[in-house]
């Protein structure tokens, strides 16, 4: 009788909490052929789950992003193990790229010569291969060539250069390829209607809309954003959106709108706009010192234009964006799904950049509710601004950290340096020293810290990399995100270390701020 065969040892999977909607299951901490498989099948398998909004494979994990209403941490943790223990399915096979390429680069020569051989023979070398992609997104190193042996050794370094960041040759490399129907870019913010072709590419015609604001002045940087294409980072796409979601929220939900319209993301200085036909808009978030024919006025509250209006701004009083929301929703270029602005693409919103004068701002669709001024958020329920304490859980990295860095990471004041942007704050304060090997890079989400090998950490906002590599030793909680959208380069801020149970109860409060409003439109 043969001896019974022996079971296969389950995987070791870790779970770290990235935030409170986001987690990242860890498979592995070695760049392997075998991991990064299995990496993609469990990505695939939870894309599957309700409850789980995307899951994006890394070189060696899974970075889940969850919908909190449906499932907690601690449930979907669990979950991810068991799937993780059983068989993964056959992966199928990667489609085969053939690349062109001229080799022609600066430093062929140099590379010859130190390797003692030929410019051609470099040439046939690198091309010999087939390469495998094991991530698209932060990452721009490739990954190693497929040979028989699948082991770590001998690969060498994996990460990309330290900023990480996406370039836009890259951004407009991911989108998809095929020839557009029509005129896409138009003169005027012109609707992005889809025509069905039966095609997987959104192709834009023009439709006759009304324009309801002109733009006089277009403020510092003003840009059409909605809640962004969480679903495309998986193409490494940056996620994109409003960067205070709680104030473009409000803004649409006081004026009767979807939560998901877009709104005019108004930065440091707003806009001068004239209303061409009347209509219903609200402001919210950063006050920007708001006028309607030079008198002041309010924020978080309906207001109605009357044609011939002006809306202007002042200087500004506190926080650093402010969001424009019109009854009927904004017209704006459709991309990947969202109407959200990328300008490393060049795509979305109006025609991929910053409004300008003489711009047109076109209404979506008829206002489903009668245009009613005074609907507003009430003064308690606003999110204080002025607090610039972000309440955040450790990382998947915090242990990186000796305990005297841990204790400058949520105790110590930092500063928004004057490197910040959308795509995230570089932050200047007290150096934190991190240890341990270099780490494989891994999804990341909006909200957490990184700190690279200089120290001083980063925190990452919508247009954030989708990948990174670098140790994050805390994850900014999604009720804390609207008051880091609003600091400006110069501000002070507290990192706040929470449970996941304390930042469940915030967005809580919350999501019942905004249902007052959602309630007062029924």
């Amino acid at each position: 009788m043969p001896p019974p065969r022996s079971k296969r040892p389950s995987p070791r999977v870790r779970i770290f909490p990235l935030g409170d909607t986001a987690l990242l299951a860890e498979l592995g901490t070695k760049l392997d052929t075998a991991l990064n498989t299995r990496a993609i099948a469990l990505a695939t398998a939870l894309k599957k789950r309700r409850d789980v909004r995307q899951a994006v494979a890394g070189y060696a994990g899974v970075t889940v992003h969850f919908d909190p209403e449906q499932t907690t941490h601690d449930a979907l943790g669990a979950a991810i193990k068991r799937l993780a223990a059983k068989r993964p399915p056959m992966a199928e096979p990667g489609r085969l790229h053939r690349i062109p390429v001229v080799y022609d680069g600066p430093d062929l020569e140099e590379v010859a010569a130190r390797l003692k051989l030929t410019p051609q023979r470099i040439a046939e070398l690198h091309s010999k291969p087939i390469y495998r992609a094991f991530l698209v997104g932060g990452a721009r190193a490739a990954a190693p060539p497929r040979t028989k042996d699948t082991s770590a050794g001998g690969i060498g370094r994996h990460r990309g250069p330290p900023d990480r960041h996406l370039s836009a040759a890259d951004a407009r490399r991911l989108a998809p390829d095929r020839a557009l129907v029509g005129e896409a870019l138009l003169p005027r913010s012109r609707p992005a209607h889809p025509v069905p072709r039966g095609r997987s590419r959104e192709i834009f015609r023009s439709l006759q809309m009304t324009a309801v604001l002109r733009v006089v002045e277009p403020g510092l940087f003003t840009t059409v954003q909605d809640l962004g294409r969480p679903w495309a980072v998986t193409a490494g796409v940056p996620p994109g959106g409003a960067m205070d979601r709680f104030a473009h929220r409000a803004a649409n939900l006081i004026v009767g709108n979807a939560e998901t319209e877009a709104t005019l993301e108004c930065t440091l200085t707003g806009p001068h706009l004239t209303a061409d036909h009347s209509c219903l808009v609200a402001i919210a978030g950063g006050d920007l010192d708001p006028h309607i024919n030079g008198q002041a006025a309010p924020m978080w509250t309906g207001v109605f234009l009357s044609r011939g209006d002006r809306l202007t701004f002042g200087s500004r009083r506190y926080g650093g964006r402010a969001y424009i929301s019109i009854a009927g929703g904004i017209r704006a270029d459709r991309w990947l799904g969202s109407l959200s602005t990328s300008l490393l693409a060049g795509r979305g919103g109006m025609h991929g950049r910053n409004l300008k004068a003489g711009d047109m701002i076109e209404v979506a669709r008829e206002a489903t509710r009668p245009a009613v001024s005074g609907h507003e958020l009430a003064p308690h329920l606003r999110i204080d601004y002025a607090a610039h304490s972000l309440f955040a859980v450790p990382g998947p990295h915090v242990k990186r950290l000796n305990p005297d860095a841990r204790r400058l990471l949520f105790g110590a004041p930092f500063k928004v340096s004057r490197e910040a942007d959308r795509m995230g704050y570089r932050l200047e304060g007290p150096r934190l020293a991190t240890e341990g090997d270099e780490l494989l890079s891994f999804g990341v989400t909006a909200g957490v810290v990184q700190v690279p090998h200089g120290g001083q950490p980063i925190l990452l906002m919508a247009d954030h990399q989708t990948a990174g590599g670098y140790p994050v030793v805390a994850t900014v909680v999604s009720a804390s995100m609207p008051v880091a959208a609003q600091l400006v380069p110069g501000d002070e801020l507290h990192f706040a270390e929470v449970t996941l149970e304390h930042a469940r109860q915030m967005r809580a409060w919350q999501a019942a701020a905004l249902n007052t409003l959602r309630d007062g439109v029924r």
